[in-house]
């Protein structure tokens, strides 16, 4: 199954239009709930957007299946289906629901589409800017019609880097990093994967370290980074997929700069 990139990319609009952005700054007492803990929260908007798209997936393609962030949530089980089922796609209705339910306008709608357990396509919607990245594979990384590459490498203090190293999470890494700080160049931090996925597609970062990788929030931005001709890796070199897996991500302009951050990173 081919997907049609403009026609998913409307469809992440008409999702952004009907039921996230009316509840932006609008969020009433019971519309934010905690999941995990008090920094991981669900909204009223989570919900309708996901619902909104497993549909309408669904009914464009009935012999697909959908996993959603909240659907998982509810039935952690249905992850299995990445690795048991040929056409899956995975909805992240809104990445960095923290800021979205604290007034923030950095969150964004992120979609993959992956087939036989191969990343297919990929979408970011950002809802405030209304901007749409996107890639299908073997057709390079857009925004809105404007081919899209990776910044170029540079030395490592004259680049920008996208840290999320939890410091329980990979403790030996996290010391690492605060090792290094004072060598390393500008950072960004956004709590919201899509927004450090969109500033390494527009050249506002060069590289970037992920712990967690749920597919959600990740398969999608890969894809887009390796269209745009980006490297990436786990740091143990194994090429990326989309389950979920108990390792490290790196993301670089190339390969030769790839080797050099995780050097400059390396666990002693």
């Amino acid at each position: 199954m081919k997907p049609d990139i403009t026609a998913i990319t409307d469809l992440l609009r008409e999702a952004a239009a009907e039921e996230v952005l009316p509840r932006f700054r609008a969020l009433g007492d019971g519309d934010i709930q905690e999941k995990t803990s008090s920094a991981d929260l669900v909204t009223v908007a989570d919900i309708a957007c996901e619902k909104f798209l497993t549909r309408r997936l669904l009914d464009m393609h009935p012999d697909s299946i959908v996993i959603g962030e909240e659907a998982v949530a509810e039935d952690a089980s249905l992850m299995e289906a990445l690795r048991t089922e040929d056409r899956v796609w995975i909805i992240d209705p809104i990445d960095g629901t923290w800021n979205f339910a604290h007034d923030d306008e950095r969150f964004a709608i992120i979609l993959a589409y992956v087939e036989h357990g191969q990343t297919v396509a990929g979408w970011i919607l950002d809802p405030i800017r209304d901007v749409a990245y996107s890639a299908e594979v073997g057709q390079g990384a857009w925004r809105d019609g404007t081919r899209l590459s990776v910044a170029k490498a540079a030395p490592i203090n004259d680049m920008t880097a996208v840290l999320y190293v939890g410091r329980k999470r990979t403790p030996e890494l996290f010391e690492k990093v605060q090792a290094v700080k004072e060598e390393i160049g500008g950072r960004i931090f956004t709590r919201c994967a899509a927004a450090e996925y969109m500033a390494l597609l527009d050249q506002r970062a060069h590289y970037a370290i992920f712990t967690r990788l749920l597919p959600w929030d990740h398969v999608a931005g890969c894809l887009m980074h390796a269209e745009a001709d980006g490297h990436l890796a786990y740091l143990d070199g194994d090429t990326y997929a989309p389950y979920p897996v108990d390792k490290s991500l790196l993301l670089a302009p190339d390969s030769e700069s790839w080797l050099e951050i995780r050097d400059f990173y390396a666990v002693d």
